[in-house]
């Protein structure tokens, strides 16, 4: 077995100094500060990459792992690449928790979301990274990170504890966090007297992203509510294509978007919802929508619940 090897391998702290850039080089970037910030070591990286693809290996690393990732004197990509591997190694252990605290914490934005990735990973043992978690998705400046760990914070069961959050960050000046915010939203399917009106108000949003990501949202939420069908409704009005798209899809579910066809989407939105006969205005309002996809779509409810003639 390569196991031990691959272990030792982790001590070895060789340093690679990457080029400098152009850019590096006109701002005077060749102080030793520097150098010491831009190298990496090879060897424990190759290391690791390997106790990833042999897991049967990798339970015997998980000590060497923990030593290198608490190791201040170790390059930083090394110390990220440790918790990374432990991550995916996936193992459940307290043992991992006096790691990923103190990487949630950390200054570093990469160590940050390289935790938040890892965090996953572990089982029940990391419930206790929750408030840590929560502090990075309230405090955290940079969207992406913010986005990780709302994501890890869902997967770990505490989708409760971030709704007042999304909200929150549905009125953020960063448009892809307030598409995930909104997405989000509806994945954990929050309480619909609270997520609905927070989710129509992004549907004056300047960003087409975000209005996508709130229609889609609002679809999950049909049809137990029916604000949440008349908001899907209005937004067959809007100009964007993909908009509309995922109005349709949303209110047809999960089977509509495996169609082709408006019918299609449709007659799925009609064995969803039962009927749209509560809707007639709005369906025969859209007979003057910009899209023509829109114009179909209440054409064919229209008709289906029509008299005989």
């Amino acid at each position: 077995s390569g196991g031990p090897a691959l272990v030792a391998a982790l001590d070895i702290t060789n340093r690679v100094v990457r080029p400098m850039t152009l850019g590096e080089k006109v701002l005077g970037s060749g102080r030793r500060g520097l150098r010491d910030r831009n190298y990496r070591e090879q060897i424990p990286q190759h290391a690791m990459n390997a106790l990833i693809g042999l897991k049967a290996v990798a339970r015997p690393a998980v000590p060497a792992l923990i030593k290198l990732a608490n190791n201040p004197r170790r390059a930083a990509c090394s110390r990220q690449h440790a918790v990374a591997t432990l991550g995916a190694i996936g193992v459940e252990s307290a043992s991992v928790v006096p790691v990923l605290l103190p990487a949630l914490h950390s200054t570093d934005s990469n160590m940050v979301r390289v935790a938040t990735h890892a965090v996953r990973s572990f089982g029940s043992a990391t419930n206790q990274t929750v408030p840590a978690l929560l502090t990075v998705l309230r405090t955290n400046v940079i969207g992406a990170v913010q986005r990780d760990a709302g994501d890890s914070l869902v997967a770990l069961g505490a989708a409760s504890q971030v709704t007042t959050i999304l909200l929150q960050r549905l009125d953020g000046w960063d448009g892809e966090t307030r598409a995930w915010a909104a997405e989000t939203l509806g994945r954990i399917c929050a309480e619909p007297v609270i997520a609905v009106p927070a989710l129509a108000g992004l549907l004056a949003d300047t960003n087409h992203t975000v209005r996508v990501a709130a229609v889609g949202a609002l679809g999950g939420y049909c049809p137990r509510s029916s604000h949440a069908v008349t908001q899907c409704l209005r937004a067959l009005h809007d100009g964007n294509p993909a908009v509309v798209q995922a109005a349709i899809d949303g209110m047809g579910g999960e089977a509509a978007r495996w169609g082709e066809t408006v019918d299609y989407k449709a007659e799925c939105a009609m064995r969803r919802m039962g009927s749209f006969r509560g809707w007639k205005h709005e369906l025969t309002e859209l007979r003057r929508a910009p899209d023509p996809r829109a114009r179909r779509f209440a054409a064919w409810l229209l008709e289906s619940f029509a008299p005989p003639q």
